[in-house]
């Protein structure tokens, strides 16, 4: 148990060493920060007027050419997406157009088949009543003449 703390205590000892290290540096850091920002504002309090304003004017003029740059490149972006949007949606129509067309098509076909069926039908019972004359249509005509021939008289 003896080896077990004392290699914790190493282990311990030896995270501390590393976080004050890190902690050091980063005071560095700190320090090297602020000495930054002390020199620039020693810098600033000689800057005079005129300095002041070509920098106020330089930067104006990189910021409208930033500002310039993000519009044209939004620009390209709308322009792109439409273009995008324009095609699927014409996909889209077209497609469904298509579907629209085929299903007429199917009705327009089973209504021609539907006909054709009745005009064959028709044809075919047609055919059947000029080859079988029916007996009662024979009667009938043979009553027609008598009934012709009674009245005649």
């Amino acid at each position: 148990m003896t080896k077990n703390k004392q290699s914790r205590k190493r282990n311990l000892s030896a995270s501390d060493s590393e976080l004050n290290t890190t902690e050091h540096e980063n005071k560095k850091s700190k320090n090297t920060q602020e000495q930054f920002n002390n020199a620039y504002v020693a810098d600033c309090d000689n800057l005079n007027d005129l300095d002041l304003k070509s920098l106020v004017i330089s930067l104006s003029l990189e910021l409208k050419s930033a500002v310039s740059t993000l519009s044209k490149q939004m620009t390209d972006l709308e322009y792109r997406l439409e273009q995008k949007i324009s095609q699927k949606l014409m996909i889209a129509v077209d497609t469904k157009i298509e579907n629209e067309f085929s299903n007429v098509r199917q009705e327009i076909k089973s209504e021609i088949d539907t006909m054709k069926n009745s005009l064959n039908s028709a044809e075919k019972s047609y055919a059947s009543v000029v080859k079988n004359p029916k007996q009662t249509n024979t009667e009938d005509y043979e009553k027609g003449k008598i009934l012709l021939l009674k009245c005649s008289q």
